[in-house]
Formats: C-alpha cells, structure tokens, sequence
C-alpha cells in the first residue's frame, strides 16, 4: 500500500477497480486468438475524441435519485480522464456503445460514493494526503523505505517534492478520501483468521506449489566484490586481495558460502546468501555465465573477473517442484483472503448503492456471446 500511494498515487485495485458491471453481470472473457487480434485491431487504428465516441448514443443514459444522467454527463467525465479529448488507440464509437453500460453503472455509484463521503464528512484535500503519506511513511518497513528512496533518487526527487506533488494531485485526494471513507465504514469488521486460512488452504492445496527450475536452467549463488575496469591499479590490487581472502576461507569451510556472502559481497544477493536463483544462458555476463555453466552441484570456482568485479561461484542443485507447507504460505495467504473479502464488501456496497438510488440503465445493455459449438 504504502509504495502505491507514494509512488504513483494509486490505492489498492480491490478498493478503486470497477466494483461490478451492470445488473451484476461479468464482462465476457475473450479466447487467446480473440486477444491477439483484438491488440493488432487497437495497435494499427486511429484515435477518436470523447465526443466522436458518444456520439451515437442517446441523451438519456441513465437515472438514479430521481436525476437523469445524460450523454453530455457521460463524455464530460470521461474526458476528465483523458486531458487531451482523446481516447487510446482502437476504441471506436461500437466498442463505446458496447463498453457504456458498464462504464456508466461505475460512474454513478462513484457520485453516490462521493456523496456518502461528503455526509461522512471525509473530503478530498491536500491535507488529507499529506497526513496519510507521513503516517504511512512512519509505518513502514525498512525495505520499503530504501526501495522508495532508490526510486526518488532515480526521478532526481526529494521526499518532499513528491509528497507535495502527490498531495496537489486532485486524483490522489480523492482515492485517499476514498480509502479512508471504505476502511471507517464498509471495511472495518472484515477479518480473515487463519483458522479461514488453513480452511482454504485444505481445499485448495493442489494451488499451493513452488515450481521446479526450467530444464535448460542452472542455480547459482556468488560472491562479488565490485571494482570497475578503469578503476586504479591499486583499488584493482586491492579488491583482488580481497576475494582472494574471501576464497580461502570459503575452501577451508565451505558450509560457510551464505554467511560469508552476507557479510562480504557487494551485491543485492547478499541479503540472500548470494542466491541468484535459477537463470538461462544469455541472462548472465559471458565470463559469469561460462564459469557457473561449466560447475557441478555445489563445486565452488576460483576468482572469476566479470565487468561488475571478482566474483566467486558456487554452482546450486536446481530446486524440484514441492508442495508448499501452510507455515510457507499463511501469511500470504491471510493477506490474499483479506483482500477478496475486501472486494466483495466494495461490491456489495456499490451495488447497494445504486439499488437505493433506484438506478436504471436506459441503454440496452450488450447480449452476451452464445457458446461456440465445437
């Protein structure tokens, strides 16, 4: 949540997404070569505006709380979408036709969320997402604090800058008023125990298993201890030194490889005991790859040079499909139920939403597509 927020001012897909379609029903799912085609059409077709695109359809959309909601309604908030008047590439007035119904159910039960908040008194503003991000800043943990400031060094960004450009941001204030509206009053009673947990885990274990390593892959784990090409001759001396050291201890006690890397190497697989994973040829440096590709199981190479520095190797047995115990997963798998729980409340809701407000689509909606026969 917090590198959502932080990052790119998004919540989470379950409170935001499209709560449900109209009258309930799900959009139809396409075949693989209906994809395809379906991404060629939209890749080789010209854009049309917001206005093109509605063009066709009637006045009258839509009506809730005794209000009509116009196609002028519709194409002004779709256009607060899409700055430009623009829609993307391969959306023609049919798909819009067709795609209208939905979009318009979710367009409404958002004014009705927006006025169940205001009544609430939960309302968008700057300072609301400046309160949010700090306190989630406090409250989170240390990986994600230094992914977050590896991202903002990378965008040239301060803390600050980014706080205040996501709390000017009027999309922001709203999802956060949003969120802080869903959790005081649809979410708040909703709790996944890991009784729930074990419970599912039992029925569904056939989903709850790590897969083995591709055929054509290796396992490896190293060492590295980084120095540049251009680097002076006696940082070169100095680093060579070093995982020569290195290397005499990993050969006299080789049990020692995950603690020594932790300890000692460079790289981002330190906090892994310098685990790499499994990986292909051509993902690795040549001169890395060629040493780890011509190992045994658990051998161990000599020093190894490779653009990033020295490196040692050791060669790991490649990991088996196994059944994940429910120790391995429950964590997740709480996090995961909690989730779906969460979503289904948000549906419920908007779906109570707009059968309060007597909401009544005046478009026929699009007839779902008969079976194919074989």
């Amino acid at each position: 949540m917090m590198k959502k927020l932080l990052l790119g001012g998004v919540l989470s897909a379950a409170m935001l997404a499209p709560s449900f379609g109209a009258e309930g029903q799900a959009p139809a799912q396409l075949t693989a070569e209906q994809q395809a085609q379906l991404m060629q059409m939209m890749q080789n077709a010209p854009s049309i505006t917001v206005d093109e695109a509605v063009k066709a359809l009637p006045e009258n959309l839509a009506s809730f709380n005794g209000q009509m909601f116009t196609r002028k309604d519709f194409a002004d908030m779709l256009k607060t979408q899409f700055k430009d008047g623009k829609l993307p590439a391969g959306v023609n007035a049919q798909m819009m036709s067709s795609l209208a119904p939905r979009i318009i159910s979710d367009m409404i039960q958002q004014k009705l969320l927006m006025e169940a908040m205001k009544k609430a008194g939960i309302v968008p503003s700057a300072t609301l997402v400046r309160t949010e991000m700090e306190k989630q800043l406090k409250e989170a943990k240390k990986e994600e604090l230094d992914f977050l400031a590896q991202m903002l060094a990378q965008q040239n960004k301060t803390m600050d800058q980014l706080i205040k450009e996501q709390s000017e941001n009027p999309m922001v204030q709203q999802q956060i008023a949003m969120q802080m509206f869903l959790d005081k009053y649809v979410l708040k009673n909703i709790k996944v125990t890991e009784a729930d947990a074990l419970k599912y885990y039992d029925s569904h274990k056939s989903e709850f298993v790590q897969p083995g390593d591709p055929a054509d892959s290796i396992r490896a784990s190293h060492i590295l201890v980084m120095v540049k090409d251009d680097a002076p001759e006696n940082v070169k001396k100095e680093a060579l030194a070093k995982i020569n050291r290195i290397l005499a201890e990993v050969k006299q006690n080789p049990k020692n490889f995950e603690a020594l890397a932790k300890t000692n190497s460079e790289c981002g697989s330190a906090a892994n005991g310098g685990s790499l994973g499994a990986f292909r040829k051509g993902m690795m440096v040549p001169e890395f790859e060629k040493a780890a590709f011509a190992l045994k199981d658990n051998e161990i190479s000599g020093v190894v040079k490779t653009q990033f520095g020295y490196h040692i190797i050791r060669r790991d047995p490649a990991a088996k499909e196994q059944p994940l115990s429910f120790a391995q997963v429950k964590d997740q798998l709480i996090e995961y139920l909690t989730g779906m729980e969460k979503q289904k409340a948000v549906q419920e809701y908007g779906k109570n939403l707009l059968e309060s407000s007597n909401f009544k689509l005046l478009i026929p909606q699009p007839q779902a597509a008969a079976p194919q026969s074989k």
